[in-house]
């Protein structure tokens, strides 16, 4: 069952600096069109909306009776188009979204990164003491529920080309089953339903494999299957317990969590080969929640235990560096990166709650995705339908 939630209210953003920042002014014929995307400009980090002063850019915004918008970017001096092409009309499922899309334009023409404002996250919401899985664009301005089982739907990961998601349910047997929804329709159909637990599935990024974490063997270990559940391989064989599968940009390798050495750690799987090496991350003994920069191949985002918190951090697998990305009295956690490689969406828990920011990796900018009225939402993650 799809139920909406439109015009979530946009909540503000927290800065911590502007450093190198792109000054750009937008001129919108509509309130709400101008409200949108100078949030979502602020948002990024790379830029900053001014109204006074001297902007590099002017983006200048047209939307019609149909909910078109036509666009010219231009640079403020001398002024002239960015480039030959670069006005057009662009159509979205909304105008929210195409609004969206058109600062990923912009983005892409004035700037070395790919756009990912227009992009869609799957995560989970607590409904009346339950959780269930949602939809919704970047900034919650169109949401839809996407389970209503009165049960625990958790963990969900889009295929790559936004057609499916797989999750864990345990609506049908009291128990962890994995399921694939189509996020258009609502129609479900069952994934894995071995005995024991089936959990942590997760699509590779070439979409033909699935990553799970399943107990059958009475130990919890690393499957993968192909993308409809068939033919599962096992992984790993071991004493202890492997979960949080994360793949490789290329589908050929799988960061896991191990307790091998009793606390938590990171190791690297080859998927052919199922050599099993440690990651060796030395800034916390409390490291979980892997999750691999599809464009700054060497570095992984995780979860670190840092004193009384947990904290996002990353860590260069080529080099060995680790920057610390967080520093919330509360928790962060839940890693995921958005398709620049430069921005991660995590979800902050501030005692029995939590809410979904979106980090610059770069300059340090955060941003809530969705005001506090929204109430919980966590476990991300994020596709580009484009």
């Amino acid at each position: 069952m799809l139920v909406a939630q439109e015009s979530i209210l946009i909540p503000e953003i927290v800065r911590e600096g502007k450093a190198n920042a792109i000054p750009i002014r937008v001129v919108a014929n509509d309130q709400a069109l101008q409200t949108i995307v100078t949030h979502a400009f602020n948002s990024h980090g790379a830029f900053d909306v001014i109204k006074d002063g001297s902007p590099v850019y002017i983006l200048k915004l047209d939307r019609d009776k149909d909910d078109r918008i036509a666009y010219i970017l231009q640079k403020a001096t001398p002024l002239a188009e960015v480039a030959k092409g670069s006005v057009a009309t662009v159509k979205g499922g909304n105008w929210q979204v195409a609004a969206l899309r058109i600062c990923d334009l912009v983005i892409e023409k004035t700037t070395d990164l790919k756009g990912f404002l227009a992009g869609r996250i799957a995560f989970v919401g607590r409904q009346n003491g339950y959780r269930e899985i949602f939809i919704s664009d970047l900034f919650f301005q169109k949401v839809d529920q996407l389970t209503n089982d009165k049960s625990y739907s958790l963990g969900p990961s889009w295929a790559p080309d936004g057609s499916w998601i797989i999750y864990t349910g345990y609506f049908r047997t009291g128990f962890p089953d994995i399921f694939l929804i189509n996020p258009s329709t609502g129609q479900r159909r069952m994934f894995a339903n071995y005995k024991g637990s089936n959990t942590g599935a997760v699509f590779s990024p070439d979409g033909k494999e699935v990553s799970m974490v399943l107990s059958s063997s009475k130990s919890t270990e690393i499957y993968i299957s192909d993308n409809v559940g068939r033919y599962p391989k096992r992984l790993t064989n071991n004493k202890s317990a492997e979960i949080s599968p994360a793949w490789s940009p290329d589908s050929q390798r799988l960061l896991v969590v191990s307790d091998q050495m009793g606390s938590p750690q990171i190791y690297m799987i080859d998927r052919n080969s199922q050599a099993m090496q440690r990651v060796n991350i030395t800034i916390s003994n409390y490291c979980v929640e892997p999750a691999w920069n599809p464009v700054r191949q060497d570095w992984i985002a995780l979860t670190v235990g840092v004193g009384k918190t947990f904290q996002i951090a990353m860590y260069n697998l080529k080099t060995g560096e680790t920057q610390l990305l967080t520093d919330h009295k509360g928790d962060g956690i839940e890693p995921v990166w958005m398709r620049d490689g430069r921005h991660l969406i995590y979800s902050l828990r501030e005692g029995s709650t939590k809410r979904l920011h979106l980090l610059d990796t770069q300059t340090g900018h955060t941003t809530a995705l969705h005001s506090a009225r929204f109430g919980e939402a966590s476990e991300a993650d994020f596709v580009y339908p484009f």
